[in-house]
């Protein structure tokens, strides 16, 4: 399984520009050679891991997709990025785009209690 690990970087480190520059090459390269799709992260805090996908490290900030939501992650706060093949596999054997959204919500640690946010104006 595709892994990249990371030790803290502390701010007051006179290199840390260049530490974080060098890991934002690094995830960029990652994800040019493994894909965008199903990561597990897990940062710096202790805390459960987030299943996401992966668009690009940029501005030292991790930005990255789930089902419906697009966020970033300060780089800083990223200890490691692991590629989850065998969800992707999984996830590709599914034959309806209904069986496909349901895996993704459970995936992406939705669940039940998944909502689905409207435009403005509430019409979908």
């Amino acid at each position: 399984m595709a892994k990249l690990q990371y030790d803290y970087i502390d701010p007051a480190d006179s290199r840390w520009y260049q530490k974080m520059l060098r890991k934002q090459e690094e995830i960029n390269q990652f994800i040019k050679d493994h894909g965008r799709s199903f990561y597990k992260i897990t940062t710096q805090e202790s805390g459960p891991p987030f299943h996401v996908h992966l668009v690009e490290a940029r501005d030292f900030a991790l930005y990255l997709r789930t089902f419906s939501i697009s966020d970033y992650l300060p780089l800083a706060r990223v200890r490691a990025i692991e590629k989850d093949s065998q969800a992707e596999k999984d996830f590709k054997v599914l034959g309806t785009e209904d069986a496909r959204d349901q895996y993704l919500k459970s995936w992406n640690g939705a669940g039940d209690k998944w909502k689905v946010k409207l435009p403005l104006g509430g019409i979908p």
